[in-house]
């Protein structure tokens, strides 16, 4: 049997509950990075537009991708009835125990809607048996940039977008690939009345 690369070794499977910014507020996002990294000289790996996201609950890293925690998750995902909502992000900051993450953040108001979502899921996570992977803290963030710097917090012009769906999305960490597993929308229960 042939040895396998040095990559092929690397590659694990994640699972992921989470939010992705519209193009427009990640095309923001990004040309904030590019600024914020010739302003303090930050150096790295950026993190692609399409890869942008606000990750809800963590389902965990593995070899493989286990099929009936895949089953589960989908019937968890399937069951968050929820409205769309806005959501902003006012700072960018150093994230992690370095603080070398260059993230957006959010909170107060701005983050209500999606600690909401957060918390609608874990709730469908516990009822389909999935208790353990709910996040015991949640600080929502949007990750930029792995650096080679920390950042103090600096506050933004907010970068938001409406809520409108909710993705479980498998991780290729080795390849840099999201696939997503579902997606349900958010729908709105109510019509606006046009007077």
């Amino acid at each position: 049997m042939p040895a396998m690369s040095a990559a092929a070794a690397r590659v694990r499977h994640a699972l992921y509950f989470m939010i992705k910014p519209e193009q427009h507020a990640a095309q923001a996002a990004n040309a904030l990075m590019t600024a914020l990294q010739s302003r303090h000289g930050l150096h790295g790996n950026a993190v692609a537009p399409d890869r942008q996201h606000v990750t809800l609950h963590n389902l965990g890293e593995y070899d493989e991708l286990p099929e009936d925690l895949v089953a589960q998750a989908l019937r968890a995902g399937a069951a968050v009835e929820l409205e769309p909502f806005d959501v902003e992000f006012d700072r960018a900051l150093g994230w992690g125990s370095a603080a070398k993450l260059l993230a957006l953040g959010s909170g107060g108001w701005r983050a209500r809607g999606v600690k909401g979502l957060q918390g609608a899921v874990a709730e469908a996570m516990v009822d389909v048996g999935l208790g353990r992977f709910v996040r015991s803290s949640f600080h929502p963030h949007i990750s930029l940039l792995y650096g080679d710097k920390s950042l103090p917090v600096e506050p933004i012009v907010p970068i938001g977008w409406t809520v409108s769906e909710l993705l479980l999305v498998h991780s290729v960490v080795g390849l840099q690939e999201h696939r997503v597993l579902g997606c349900w929308p958010l729908v709105r229960r109510q019509q606006t009345l046009g007077w």
